[in-house]
């Protein structure tokens, strides 16, 4: 799956379960989802995905959110 934190909190009040996600073991990729209702870009995101990641109760590093804004996005590209 593809998580735009910002983009979901603007649009629905709140974001996708990445607590939930997490556990099934999905890949987890982060990016923008457009600039209209989101950030401009993936920077955005990251500063976005730390405090819903920490409000979702789910442990996610530092170096796990660089991972999915990158090597989650090529695995899922191939």
């Amino acid at each position: 799956m593809v998580w735009s934190p910002l983009s979901n909190l603007l649009l629905y009040g709140k974001t996708a379960n990445i607590a939930a996600a997490h556990r099934a073991g999905l890949l987890i990729g982060l990016d923008s989802d457009w600039s209209v209702s989101g950030s401009k870009g993936v920077l955005g995101e990251l500063k976005a995905a730390r405090p819903a990641a920490d409000a979702g109760e789910v442990e996610l590093s530092d170096r796990d959110l660089v991972a999915m804004a990158t090597r989650a996005g090529a695995r899922m590209l191939r």
